[in-house]
């Protein structure tokens, strides 16, 4: 419980910072609550190492950002060229988690893809000739507040460390995996013989 109030606080506050740190540097942060959210969901969802989930988390947003400009430059403003840009995307992304042997985890990959097209989308379909001006805009007006989030996402995590403060043992990524899982069913077939 003290957690999640700490986080909820502190996400609060970075999220101002975030607001008045994009007006001081004229970024037009519209969606500071949607990127800080985003931050602080890749901190705190324990899968995998922070540093994999950010290199993925970044990673994501590049290959949509990649996807814009393959849909800018080359394919048709229907249905069809979103759906094949986004056949790229996740294409990309599942190789990256692939590659990686699992270290970048595709969820987050996923979810940096998911993030841009959030923050440029809406944008991008007014005026899809303005992609490299505002693509560029939209990239650091959601980085600064995932930024912002990711912070206290990290910063909350290392004060109650893997422990969840509830006593459910949530946070314990042995739990959860799906290795764990896979060999909880195996054990249950094996005494089931």
């Amino acid at each position: 419980m003290k957690r999640t109030v700490t986080t909820g606080l502190l996400l609060a506050v970075g999220g101002v910072l975030a607001v008045y740190l994009g007006s001081w540097l004229n970024l037009g942060l519209r969606a500071s609550v949607f990127g800080a959210s985003i931050g602080a969901v890749l901190a705190l969802v324990r899968d995998r190492s922070v540093g994999g989930r950010l290199a993925a988390f970044l990673i994501g947003v590049v290959v949509a950002w990649i996807g814009y400009a393959v849909r800018a430059q080359f394919l048709p403003d229907v249905p069809a060229g979103e759906a094949i840009a986004l056949v790229i995307v996740v294409a990309l992304i599942t190789v990256m988690a692939v590659v990686s042997g699992g270290r970048l985890p595709m969820w987050a990959g996923l979810l940096g893809a998911a993030a841009l097209f959030g923050a440029y989308e809406e944008l991008y379909v007014a005026a899809p000739y303005n992609f490299l001006s505002e693509s560029v805009v939209a990239v650091s007006s959601l980085l600064v507040p995932v930024a912002m989030g990711f912070l206290v996402g990290v910063v909350t995590s290392s004060m109650w460390g893997d422990d969840a403060s509830d006593g459910t043992g949530w946070n314990d990524p042995q739990a959860h995996s799906a290795t764990a899982g896979l060999a909880i069913m195996a054990d249950k077939e094996t005494n089931a013989s």
